[in-house]
């Protein structure tokens, strides 16, 4: 197995043990990066009143304001729920959006949320960049136990008005822990697509949809997200060949469980033996490198599947990518490698999943998946 050299920790994300390196080379960030055809976000860097006077600007309808950080997983498949059910074809004119990128993962900057921003190329939503964190202490104060907000989504009614503060919102959920915010507002996939869907009813409005969107129409719609934000955010390494990539949004140290890495690039997990074992899955990460070799047709008891990935966009993506394929008991080891875009696959017995039920296992998280040529 392949993995960092340097000194390694355990950390823990909600179902997964991860063996993360502490100090791996960090990939550069790249100029020349394509922008949203949509204007970029307005930048909060000293004052909230840009945010204010369009809040208040439209205190004669119904708001909607999301705070998220660009290069989360969570986050970015929480705004494809806020397009989806907001903006598609379950959405409602009357409804005024603003969405927030906040900085609070190591790679959050004023770049990765105009790459992040093309998700919503859209005039109707106004999108801003906080990268001192104002708007997070600003939303935090009587919702949350401590700031900063951030993978919050709130509703405000009409003929409500920002003075001293925000207002109290009708309706909010988030993505947090119960530590932090309260366990009963938490919603994600379908469950915060229908959390919008039900606001939107109770604030009077009329969603052209009778039914939020399905966890099918959600994948689609980070699949989509996914490859927006990766044609943005994969640049060609200059000087290298120019078949070779490298992640530009994560572009310094940090968790596995947040999307902001430190330019990891090879993933390797394994189902626990024995299986139950509380700690969750085994995952080893490096962060350059010879491709990840380990995984071969020699191991006992099985075969090893092959499949090509597209849309991955950030390290954080591999575990996301390997978390689907070992929701299948068969599936008992996964390496993925972000350059190429590639899978490894070893099930147990031979023939015990279909390679269309592992491309399908790769598709509900959001990515492309194919079969892989013979090597």
């Amino acid at each position: 197995m392949t993995e960092c050299r340097l000194q390694t920790a355990l950390l823990l994300v909600p179902g997964i043990a991860v063996a993360s390196a502490i100090g791996c080379a960090a990939t550069t960030r790249l100029a020349g990066e394509p922008a949203p055809s949509s204007p970029g976000p307005i930048t909060l860097a000293e004052t909230l009143s840009p945010l204010i006077e369009r809040f208040n600007a439209h205190r004669d309808r119904p708001r909607f304001v999301a705070l998220v950080s660009p290069t989360c997983g969570a986050c970015v498949a929480g705004a494809v729920a806020v397009r989806e059910t907001l903006l598609g074809d379950s959405g409602d004119a009357d409804l005024d959006l603003m969405i927030v990128w906040i900085d609070i993962l190591p790679g959050d900057d004023a770049a990765a949320a105009a790459r992040a921003a093309a998700i919503f190329d859209d005039p109707r939503v106004a999108q801003f960049h906080d990268p001192g964190r104002l708007t997070g202490q600003a939303f935090a104060r009587g919702l949350l136990d401590r700031p900063p907000a951030w993978d919050i989504y709130l509703f405000y009614a009409a003929g409500d008005s920002w003075t001293d503060g925000p207002p109290r919102p009708a309706h909010w959920m988030h993505q947090l822990g119960s530590k932090v915010a309260d366990k009963n507002r938490y919603r994600t996939g379908p469950a915060l697509a229908a959390g919008f869907h039900e606001a939107l009813l109770d604030l009077g409005l009329n969603p052209k949809a009778r039914t939020p969107p399905t966890a099918q129409h959600l994948a689609d719609g980070k699949r989509r997200a996914n490859r927006i934000i990766a044609g943005a955010a994969r640049t060609p390494t200059p000087g290298a060949d120019t078949d070779r990539w490298q992640c530009v949004r994560c572009a310094r140290r940090g968790s596995i469980g947040q999307c902001s890495l430190a330019g990891w690039r090879h993933l390797v997990a394994i189902r626990p033996v024995p299986a139950g074992d509380d700690q969750g899955q085994q995952v080893w990460v490096s962060g350059g490198g010879s491709p990840l070799d380990s995984l071969d047709r020699s191991e006992a008891g099985g075969e090893v599947v092959r499949l090509e990935i597209g849309a991955m966009s950030c390290p954080d993506c591999l575990l996301q990518v390997a978390a689907g394929l070992l929701a299948l008991e068969q599936v008992h080891r996964v390496e993925v490698d972000f350059d190429p875009g590639r899978a490894r696959v070893f099930v147990r017995p031979p023939g015990a999943v279909s390679r269309e039920r592992l491309i399908g296992a790769v598709v509900e998280q959001g990515y492309e998946a194919k079969a892989a040529a013979p090597e």
